[in-house]
Parts: structure tokens; C-alpha cells; sequence
């Protein structure tokens, strides 16, 4: 074999990937993780306005109020009620989207616990972490509180 063709295959094997990985580390530099908010969290809320109206689907809920699970910027949130509601969410930028509050109203038929949402922001900087916004359920007569929710810190041995 000749040593142009030995040095011809030393670049197609070894310098071109080297050339695609010094490229992927150069885009990957601008990427950024999004905020950690997985836990348990508890929420401060004054949830007497809503006592009044037909659903009392977030008195149900006791604290811990909720706890998120977190997989990028996709959130699964559970309440701490006797059905254990399990809403989705987004997290974007700081701006934490928990259900639905398009503002369409519920089947009144349906359960409203199921019909529950979240608007927030996070706070990154306050330790622990802080969410703050508004806390709301879409059926008909029923409006949203804001709160401010703090995550429990972990334990010693990494449980929440």
C-alpha cells in the first residue's frame, strides 16, 4: 500500500471525525439546561376566595401541595389530593405552564380537580427555589389565587 493512500484513509478515519466532534462541541457551547424544579414543593395561597364559588377542587389539596417531576423542560405536577391529579406542563425559560388556562371552561360534567392550572415564574436565585403565579381551575364560576410556592429541601440522603 502506498503512503498516499495510507495517509488519505488516516484522515477520512481519524481527521474527519475529529473535525464533526470539535464542530458538535463548538454548537453545543450555546446550549443551555433548563431550570432544575423538580421536587416537592409547598404552597402558600389564600384559597378562601374560591371557597365560595362551585369548586372546591385546590381546598382538597394538602401540602405538600404538589410535587413536580422533571425530564428537560417537560413537568409532570401531582397534587397532594385524595386522586393524586396529575397535570403537564412546560417549562420555558422561567415561565413554568401547568395545565391548561386558555381560559376555556371545563365540562361541567367533568371533575374539576382535573380542570386545575398554574401560571408561574421561577425564581432561580432564592434558595430554596421559589415559583410564584397563579393557581386557578377552569370551571364555570370558579377563578385563580396567586401563591408562591417553596420546594422542601432534600434530606442527607438525596430524598426530597
Amino acid at each position: 500500500m502506498s503512503t498516499n493512500r495510507i495517509t488519505l484513509a488516516y484522515l477520512c478515519l481519524v481527521g474527519l471525525p475529529l473535525v464533526g466532534l470539535v464542530g458538535l462541541l463548538q454548537a453545543g457551547q450555546r446550549l443551555v439546561a433548563p431550570a432544575s424544579i423538580g421536587g416537592t414543593w409547598n404552597v402558600q395561597a389564600d384559597f378562601s376566595t374560591l371557597a365560595v364559588t362551585p369548586c372546591t377542587a385546590l381546598l382538597e389539596v394538602k401540602q405538600p401541595f404538589l410535587t413536580l417531576a422533571q425530564s428537560g423542560s417537560d413537568i409532570v405536577a401531582t397534587l397532594n389530593n385524595a386522586e393524586r391529579t396529575t397535570l403537564t406542563g412546560i417549562l420555558h425559560d422561567m415561565t413554568l405552564t401547568v395545565g391548561d388556562s386558555s381560559g376555556r371552561a371545563a365540562n361541567p360534567a367533568a371533575n374539576c380537580a382535573d380542570a386545575i392550572y398554574l401560571d408561574t415564574t421561577v425564581d432561580t436565585r432564592a434558595v430554596p427555589r421559589v415559583i410564584t403565579g397563579t393557581v386557578g381551575v377552569r370551571c364555570p364560576g370558579c377563578g385563580s389565587v396567586p401563591f408562591r410556592a417553596v420546594r422542601q429541601q432534600q434530606n442527607d440522603n438525596g430524598n426530597h
